[in-house]
């Protein structure tokens, strides 16, 4: 029931960056997909924000080929593996109207300065929402991707 939870909240966040892109064309300029908190004094380097900002464009189109890129092949969240997740997320996109993240914790593997851990939470539009516990996300082939939970 967790780990469907978990799947929901992450997949719905998903949701949200793509509804917002698709309403880019009627805004002014569009927000980009990462808020910053001086009180939490986190700051992502600039590649990790374009990921952040392209996510956001691509799930707001609710284009799952264009979202699936965004996933690691080596993706895995509380037991499901990448196609099974992206297959959940497929059946709750459509419910995300917004998303934007408020990141807490942005932290580089000690053992790997291709995989970060990171915490926080995203606004899907209809409601806040935090990243699973222990969220990564891992530069394949020079691009940042999902990378899950590993667990």
């Amino acid at each position: 029931m967790k780990k469907n939870i978990r799947i929901f909240v992450l997949i719905t966040g998903l949701i949200s960056v793509l509804m917002l892109l698709s309403c880019a064309g009627t805004q002014p300029a569009p927000q980009s997909a990462v808020v910053n908190s001086p009180a939490s004094g986190v700051k992502a380097p600039e590649d990790v924000l374009a990921f952040f900002d392209q996510f956001k464009k691509d799930v707001l189109t609710y284009d799952m080929k264009k979202i699936g890129l965004h996933y690691a092949a080596n993706f895995k969240q509380d037991g499901s593996d990448r196609n099974s997740f992206l297959g959940v997320l497929s059946n709750t996109i459509n419910f995300v109207s917004d998303y934007v993240v408020q990141l807490t914790k942005y932290e580089v593997d000690k053992t790997n300065p291709d995989i970060a851990m990171i915490a926080g939470s995203v606004d899907l539009g209809s409601m806040n929402v935090p990243f699973a516990p222990g969220s990564m996300i891992i530069k394949e082939n020079g691009i940042w991707k999902w990378y899950g939970n590993q667990k």
